[in-house]
């Protein structure tokens, strides 16, 4: 009985390990002269860490799924824009910005009891302390600048092979924050490159 309780032990320490070297700590990324860099973010808050914020600008579904202790980088074209995030698929918060090219913002998402949150624009000064603690969610995804006010990563800043964002992508499929549709045209797109 001994045993298999330390055997279970160390596999719930190694499990814990391995999901903690995952996730990517927050990094600054550089402010592009040619766009606006805007951070979304929701830092740890005791209890309220599961429930994932889905984000839009501009009604345009942004790759990524925020849950507690998690940031997303976002690189716009200047001008107006609108920021929503939607919890439980009911409860919604917006923020309008008027970006300028090569300006940092910073947008918190903070859940409060009864499960409802706050969306509030705050300084670089208190934002910077607070996104120190976060890590980057999901995988940032090449967008078709065409249809889009999303600016892609230039290709230094795409990470891994050709198999190794298809990957990423199914992961996304499977979690729901990508439609099968939207996961075969970005395959498309990654493997015509």
């Amino acid at each position: 009985m001994r045993i298999i309780l330390t055997v279970s032990l160390l596999f719930v320490i190694a499990l814990f390990t391995v999901s903690c070297v995952q996730k990517q700590p927050f990094v600054k990324e550089k402010v592009a002269d040619e766009s606006a860099l805007v951070y979304l973010y929701r830092p740890l808050v005791h209890g309220s860490n599961d429930v994932g914020y889905r984000l839009y600008v501009d009604n345009e579904k942004i790759s990524y799924i925020l849950r507690g202790g998690e940031y997303a980088p976002v690189h716009l074209k200047a001008g107006r824009a609108t920021f929503r995030a939607i919890a439980n698929g009911i409860l919604e918060h917006r923020v309008t910005l008027n970006l300028e090219n090569g300006t940092e913002y910073f947008i918190r998402m903070l859940p409060q009891e009864g499960g409802d949150f706050t969306m509030k624009v705050l300084p670089k000064s208190i934002a910077i302390l607070e996104l120190s603690n976060t890590f980057l969610s999901g995988s940032e995804l090449s967008i078709d600048t065409d249809n889009t006010k999303l600016i892609p990563p230039k290709p230094s800043q795409a990470s891994g092979s050709v198999s190794d964002e298809i990957s990423k992508l199914y992961n996304l499929k499977e979690q729901g924050i990508i439609s099968e549709e939207e996961f075969r045209q970005l395959k498309a797109k990654i493997i015509s490159r």
